[in-house]
This record gives C-alpha cells, sequence and structure tokens, in this order.
C-alpha cells in the first residue's frame, strides 16, 4: 500500500462528504420534528381557547368548571 498524501486527502475529502450528508438528513428530520411539534401547540391552544370561549362566562370563575368544559 502506498501513502501517496492525495489518497490521503482523496480519504479526508471523502469522508467529510460522508459526515455532512449524514448531518444534512439528521438535520432535516430535527426540523420536520420541530415544525410538528409546533403544529400540535399551535393547534390545541386554538382548540383550548374556542372551547374556552363556547362556555358562559359565569364558569370561567371556578377552575374546576374550566376543566369539566375541556373534558366534554
Amino acid at each position: 500500500m502506498n501513502n501517496n498524501p492525495l489518497n490521503n486527502r482523496e480519504r479526508y475529502f471523502r469522508q467529510l462528504k460522508g459526515r455532512a450528508r449524514g448531518s444534512d438528513v439528521r438535520g432535516r428530520y430535527f426540523m420536520n420534528i420541530i415544525l410538528i411539534l409546533f403544529f400540535f401547540i399551535i393547534i390545541g391552544s386554538v382548540v383550548f381557547f374556542v372551547k374556552i370561549a363556547q362556555g358562559p362566562m359565569d364558569d370561567m370563575k371556578e377552575p374546576m368548571k374550566i376543566i369539566q368544559i375541556l373534558i366534554q
């Protein structure tokens, strides 16, 4: 085996490309998870506030009534 510096450099850059590709895929999955969680939070908060708004205002004074409204 010949330890040619060109071969070492090619091997080094090939490893870098492999690492970059792997981290790119990981970053894409990470962004997808963050986006899905963000949309769940937005949708959950909209559902929460709509359910609260549909109940009478007197029920807002008692915390247990708010929970009962949400469960229904």
